[in-house]
């Protein structure tokens, strides 16, 4: 990989909060700040041209739609359908058109994996989704922050 050198003028506010984290994470500024951009610029190669697709189509999305995209569930319906088909893969008497129906199932339930990307909090129990609902940890700006934690491997926290 080739790189490029640039120059950059940043916000005081961006600057000292990049700061900030090189030193919590002992690595360099430079280090962080190629880090913030390659996950706000996803790459898309070596994904599949479905996925690229998929990515691509996000990119272009509001807040609003984006957040309905990563709000978006499997159909419990679908979900039946797909354990039914693992498990009956698992005795390797899958038919043809089962196969087929198979990798759809997949296909769908990895696109929606992929749409929430892994950020978005779940409650798990009542009291875990009223709390979810009125911390808002779901809102716009805490998605896009875990999404960067990811990036910089500062999320999920290490014990």
């Amino acid at each position: 990989m080739s790189l490029q050198a640039v120059t950059l003028q940043l916000p005081e506010s961006i600057y000292k909060s990049a700061r900030r984290t090189a030193q919590v994470v002992k690595r360099p500024l430079e280090e962080i700040l190629v880090t913030v951009l390659r996950s706000s610029l996803p790459a898309l190669d070596g994904l599949s041209p479905e996925i690229a697709t998929e990515l691509t189509a996000l990119e272009s999305l509001d807040n609003e739609r984006l957040s309905q995209a990563a709000q978006s569930i499997f159909p419990p319906s679908q979900q039946r359908k797909l354990s039914a088909l693992l498990r009956k893969n698992q005795t390797g008497k899958l038919t043809a058109r089962e196969q087929g129906v198979l990798e759809a199932l997949i296909s769908e339930a990895e696109r929606l994996m992929l749409r929430k990307y892994g950020v978005e909090i779940i409650g798990k129990t009542p009291c875990g989704r009223a709390t979810v609902g009125a911390l808002q940890l779901n809102r716009p700006l805490a998605l896009h922050a875990r999404r960067n934690w990811i990036a910089a491997d500062l999320h999920p926290p290490k014990e």
